[in-house]
């Protein structure tokens, strides 16, 4: 009889609110929306129901992330799962890690101890490509950042990056003047989690949202050591200078980017910053011309400045390996050893597993550390062109709850932007006549019309009076 046994180390789990919003439903039967999972009841046995309710539906097979994204560990991962005699696979809801383990003890106080110990600077990484030409579009996702990285998730920096455990999304930042919000956009306003609901540069164009530790732009800390960097919109740029430091604080100069265009204005759009090598000695030899210095993959502080103005600064992982990744690279996950918060740590002290009682099982049952990445579903504005050939006796429709008319285009618009959701859901208005319900447009017709995001559907007639 074999006493090898294998339990959990820990799971990422990948969770996006266009296939789970208004799927779950509350005790009085209402459809709820996807933020409001595990986070609105204090009751920790209520919760517990409600995840039971998400993990249900999952597996009925309503829920696989895996048909938006591929998911595979780095080589130097697949070489550590190997060496450890570890296991992983991809799950529906994202990944999954098991390592072997022998037993201490018995009951509600057993222990499990890795069989094979692993080094304390051990990470596992893996790699999320899309497979889903729609996932930017279902996403809340800027399109326009002046720093297009890809994702980067971690239980590391957990207690820098104000991290809320189970979410492995770093805490958005406070709102800025000086700047251009894409609409969607995540920051503190007032103590409070707003989204733009325009491209903008004001406070006031924020609305309020449940803090549900969503992942945002700020997450998209990594880099290929050569990439593109897009200036705000909001700039007339003259000059501007990027200087990477070892580190946020302190940190000395790695290498410095210069670029000047007063004899060329207006600056591009963009421009390309390369930092594949480390600058050449005052005066380099013919060898070191011929071969200059890599710059080393890690992490480094990208400090920018526009027309001789500090502009933004971002902690940013430079890794060779981004560079080969391509275009469908969505992000990557890198779960750590490292010392971080006990949340999100792997191991206990005592190098036991890490296992987390579930709240309100009866008999106790326990779970490692399951790490969740949360995917907010685009915010769009709903907009509905009618048949002008329809002959509808129109009126001015301003008054209602949910949405306005356009008369000049013969359109009709939610007035606050609407998650897309696969879940079918509606938009249900109060004309005179009575209540109208309208159609959810298509996630895939999406345009960008005056600093908004729009979703749109063609009718060819409606009653609206």
């Amino acid at each position: 009889m074999s006493n090898t046994i294998f339990k959990r180390f820990f799971e990422v789990r990948v969770l996006h609110g266009y296939y789970l919003d208004h799927w779950n439903k509350d005790s009085a039967g209402t459809p709820r929306l996807f933020q409001e999972y595990d986070g609105v009841n204090a009751d920790p046995i209520i919760r517990a129901q409600e995840r039971k309710a998400i993990q249900d539906y999952i597996l009925e097979n309503r829920y696989n992330i895996l048909k938006d994204l591929s998911i595979e560990p780095t080589k130097a991962t697949k070489d550590l799962i190997s060496g450890l005699r570890m296991r992983w696979r991809a799950t529906p809801l994202g990944l999954m890690v098991g390592i072997e383990v022998r037993k201490e003890g018995s009951g509600a106080t057993a222990k499990f101890f890795p069989k094979k110990m692993p080094p304390p600077d051990s990470n596992w990484a893996f790699t999320l490509h899309s497979r889903n030409l729609q996932l930017a579009n279902i996403t809340n996702h800027a399109f326009r950042p002046t720093l297009p990285g890809r994702y980067y998730f971690t239980n590391l920096r957990a207690v820098e990056d104000n991290k809320v455990f189970p979410s492995l999304a770093t805490a958005p930042t406070a709102f800025a003047t000086g700047r251009t919000w894409e609409m969607g956009e995540l920051a503190m306003v007032a103590g409070n989690l707003g989204s733009a609901k325009k491209t903008t540069v004001a406070q006031g164009d924020f609305l309020q949202v449940p803090n549900f530790q969503w992942a945002h732009t700020g997450d998209r800390m990594a880099f290929p050591k050569r990439f593109n960097y897009r200036f705000d919109p909001s700039l007339s740029v003259n000059t501007a200078e990027f200087n990477l430091l070892s580190s946020e604080t302190g940190g000395t100069l790695v290498k410095n980017i210069t670029k000047d265009f007063t004899q060329n204005l207006p600056a591009p759009a963009e421009t390309t910053l390369d930092f594949q090598y480390l600058p050449l000695p005052a005066n380099p030899t013919d060898a070191e011309k011929l071969h200059p210095k890599p710059l080393p993959n890690g992490w480094y502080f990208l400090k920018v400045k526009v027309n001789g103005a500090d502009f933004e600064g971002r902690q940013v992982l430079l890794h060779s390996d981004l560079n080969v990744a391509g275009n469908g690279l969505f992000g990557v996950v890198d779960i750590s050893m490292g010392q971080t918060a006990t949340d999100f740590q792997l191991l206990n002290p005592d190098d036991s597993l890490r296992l987390i009682q579930i709240p309100g099982s009866n008999p106790a049952r326990w779970e490692p550390p399951i790490f969740e990445i949360r995917l907010m579903s685009r915010q769009t504005y709903w907009r509905y062109e009618i048949d002008n050939k329809a002959g509808l006796p129109y009126t001015d429709i301003n008054t209602f709850t949910d949405v306005e008319y356009k008369g000049a285009g013969q359109h009709v618009v939610s007035k606050v932007p609407r998650h897309m959701s696969l879940a079918p859901t509606n938009l249900s208005i109060d004309p005179p006549s009575g209540t109208t319900t309208l159609p959810a447009p298509d996630h895939s017709n999406l345009k960008y019309d005056q600093d908004q995001y729009f979703s749109e559907l063609f009718l060819s007639t409606i009653k609206l009076t």
